[in-house]
């Protein structure tokens, strides 16, 4: 959920592992019910998907589209709290074949790693992060994206950021380094 309060907005995220999945979603409101087939293909990708009613306030909206944006900012920020920069590890390699989902930088504060992407992250589709475990297999990890930086909670010594699948897939490979 965006925002807190009234101005509050729920968000559905939605993310299919592999093409040729066909499915529906049925969401109800307390001022509707939406009723979405859902299929997943591997050259379609839909970014974001709003709903417009005339009779709301437009102008009500635009400003809380505003203050998500900012928040998401100022929560990017103070999830590092006052952890003072020399704290901070970057000691982390990155491996892409294509700059298109290479991370600008990657971090940590010694309790959660961050990932910082380019700026265009939020108009296009997001990557799929996925810890290396030692026995080389991938497995899920508990991590939000809150603005250009996906935030993970566990510290990781491999993990893979994944974009599409089969033979198409992009990956980009994250290794932390170890020191000494």
């Amino acid at each position: 959920m965006f925002g807190h309060g009234d101005p509050a907005t729920t968000v559905i995220v939605l993310k299919p592992q592999i093409a040729g999945l066909d499915t529906n979603l049925l969401i109800t409101t307390d001022r509707r019910a939406y009723y979405l087939p859902l299929l997943s293909k591997p050259e379609d990708y839909v970014a974001r998907l709003a709903f417009y009613y005339p009779e709301d306030d437009t102008a009500k909206w635009q400003q809380q589209i505003a203050n998500q944006q900012s928040q998401s900012q100022k929560s990017t920020i103070a999830e590092l709290g006052k952890t003072p920069a020399n704290a901070l590890c970057f000691d982390y390699r990155i491996k892409a074949k294509t700059d298109s989902i290479k991370p600008v930088r990657v971090f940590d504060d010694g309790q959660k790693t961050f990932i910082q992407m380019g700026g265009d992250t939020q108009t296009r589709e997001a990557s799929v992060l996925v810890v290396i475990g030692s026995d080389g297999k991938q497995e899920m990890v508990n991590y939000c994206v809150k603005g250009d930086m996906y935030i993970v909670d566990p510290l990781f010594d491999r993990a893979d950021l994944i974009l599409g699948t089969g033979k198409k897939a992009q990956k980009v490979e994250i290794e932390r380094e170890r020191k000494g």
